[in-house]
């Protein structure tokens, strides 16, 4: 789901595109959630963890929602990936919530327990052996757009476009094409994706925005 689109740099060529909703799907088997209330405790869990183990290394941490309580992580070597990361080193872990609410995450020669944005006990089990969650923001997120650039959607209307409609209040539905055409440019995208544990790979929050008639931006919960 797109949030706002820019362009600057602008000349005339090509049409942008608005592509690809979430995967259909039995709405009994895998549920989607479009908000952090309706995703449930596993949404809380999901996501980036920064800290040391062994008292003194630096480590990151990504964990993966499965649903029902399941998680798949990956514990990094050096920090997060583009944040100390060293490109190499990573450990997969696997996850259960317990009726405490506590998670557990196991892997070689590794444990950890989440609760409430902490992981403790990982590595060595000592006590300063933590990780806190983190959000990483894009420096440009909600940026002004630069002079002379097109705004071509602010979540208000959707004039620039041809083929679709608003959703959810704000945002650019499924399936629209630009009534102006472009070759050269800088393009500001900003996206919301939703939380679909129980889905894998492209099915995922698949959605995207095609490039001169052929080239997407895939956008994706990976």
């Amino acid at each position: 789901m797109l949030g706002r689109i820019i362009l600057s740099g602008v000349f005339t060529s090509m049409f942008l595109s608005a592509v690809a909703g979430s995967a259909v799907v039995s709405a009994q088997e895998k549920k989607t959630h479009l908000t952090p209330e309706s995703a449930g405790p596993d949404f809380l869990v999901q996501g980036e963890y920064a800290g040391v183990v062994n008292g003194k290394e630096p480590v990151g941490l990504q964990v993966i929602s499965r649903g029902n309580g399941n998680f798949d992580a990956v514990l990094y070597a050096g920090g997060l990936p583009g944040a100390g990361w060293d490109g190499k080193s990573k450990l997969p872990l696997s996850g259960k919530t317990g009726d405490d609410g506590l998670t557990t995450l196991l892997g070689n020669n590794f444990k950890g327990q989440i609760r409430d944005g902490i992981v403790t006990g990982a590595g060595s089990g000592k006590s300063d052996d933590r990780m806190y969650k983190v959000f990483r923001r894009s420096p440009t997120l909600g940026a002004k757009p630069p002079e002379g650039a097109i705004v071509l959607f602010d979540g208000t209307n959707v004039d620039a476009w041809n083929g679709v409609k608003l959703e959810d209040g704000n945002l650019l539905g499924v399936g629209g094409r630009t009534k102006q055409k472009f070759e050269d440019f800088h393009l500001h995208l900003e996206f919301r994706t939703p939380f679909m544990p129980e889905h894998t790979g492209q099915s995922r929050g698949n959605s995207g925005m095609y490039l001169l008639d052929q080239y997407e931006c895939q956008v994706l919960d990976s």
